[in-house]
């Protein structure tokens, strides 16, 4: 139903709907040159019915997902132990975020929900990828000052077993992070009390962490990451499909049924 009027929507605004009936003008002229304007609104609106219909179909997806190049990762073992849902599922999607990038924010609750949603067909493992080349050195420039106190935090979290806790803590606090300056003493405090960790400020200046960073530069050596997030389904780039409830799930469906019929 929200295809559909999302397409009723795109043709009114092209052809006017609901506009009392013009007088046609008088002039032959005049009126093969309305003709013509009209057939050139037609030629765009067919463009744009295309494209539309192209980005919520399955098998559209599915095939620029598929023109994606395969890409090598290394998921190295501390990485493969960040897994969220059934580690049994067949499918992995994989996400490289940043916890200063307000869209990694949203997109960590978006994938999250879409696992929620399909157990039994995929997971989820995150990579933090800091933006900022003072940590990363993949990165060229900074994000914010936040992106790898952030990850920092969330490794040492990690090591006390409460990774998934402090990614969704670092997320929701954000905005504090990003906003300069940032008081990290107060957050490091804050952080501990909310999700019970002892001792972050041991394990930031440990040598533990330095060597555990490194460990997840590890995961992305060699590969070009454009920006984040950046998602992965089964090694190959994924659009944004994962955004919406309906169309993923579908999308899901039909990804199985091609990817099983290839083994028959």
């Amino acid at each position: 139903m929200f295809r559909l009027t999302c397409m009723s929507l795109l043709f009114c605004t092209f052809l006017s709907c609901g506009e009392k009936d013009k007088v046609l003008p008088s002039n032959k002229d005049q009126l093969q040159e309305q003709l013509n304007k009209a057939n050139e609104i037609n030629k765009k609106v067919a463009e744009k019915m295309k494209q539309v219909v192209g980005e919520v179909l399955p098998s559209s997806i599915y095939e620029k997902y598929k023109a994606k190049p395969i890409l090598r990762i290394n998921l190295i073992e501390p990485v493969k132990s960040r897994v969220y849902g059934k580690r049994s599922a067949k499918n992995k999607i994989i996400v490289f975020s940043d916890f200063a990038c307000s869209h990694c924010k949203t997109a960590s609750k978006e994938l999250k929900a879409r696992i929620n949603e399909n157990k039994d067909l995929v997971n989820l493992t995150y990579v933090f990828y800091p933006l900022d080349k003072a940590c990363n050195p993949n990165a060229r420039g900074k994000l914010s000052g936040y992106s790898c106190i952030g990850v920092k935090l969330a490794l040492c979290a990690e090591k006390q077993g409460k990774v998934w806790q402090a990614i969704d803590f670092l997320y929701d606090d954000q905005q504090t992070g990003n906003v300069a300056p940032f008081d990290a003493r107060s957050f490091i405090k804050k952080i501990e009390k909310e999700l019970n960790l002892v001792g972050l400020n041991e394990c930031l200046s440990s040598k533990w962490l330095e060597q555990r960073l490194k460990k997840e530069h590890e995961v992305y050596k060699g590969m070009d990451i454009p920006g984040t997030p950046y998602v992965i389904l089964n090694n190959r780039q994924l659009s944004n499909v994962f955004k919406f409830e309906d169309s993923f799930n579908e999308f899901m469906k039909y990804f199985n049924s091609k990817e099983n019929s290839k083994g028959k």
